[in-house]
């Protein structure tokens, strides 16, 4: 989060494997515990049989500090 202004999208949220990606929950928790808004939203398209991604906003007041 110290590299952006307003937001990180991550896609796609799977493994080489087509699996979801084992720790993200846990990331999730981390991120949402340090002030971020955390939302998973469909996409219009397939990667690797991903359809989803990941935007994360920092919503703490000093900007750029959050740690996961």
């Amino acid at each position: 989060m110290r590299v952006t202004k307003e937001e990180v999208r991550i896609f796609p949220l799977v493994d080489l494997e087509g699996k979801r990606y084992v720790h993200l929950d846990q990331l999730v928790s981390n991120l949402i515990d340090n002030g971020c808004t955390v939302k998973e939203l469909k996409v219009p398209y397939e990667f690797q049989n991903a359809n989803s991604m990941l935007k994360i906003k920092n919503n703490s007041q000093k900007r750029g500090n959050v740690r996961v």
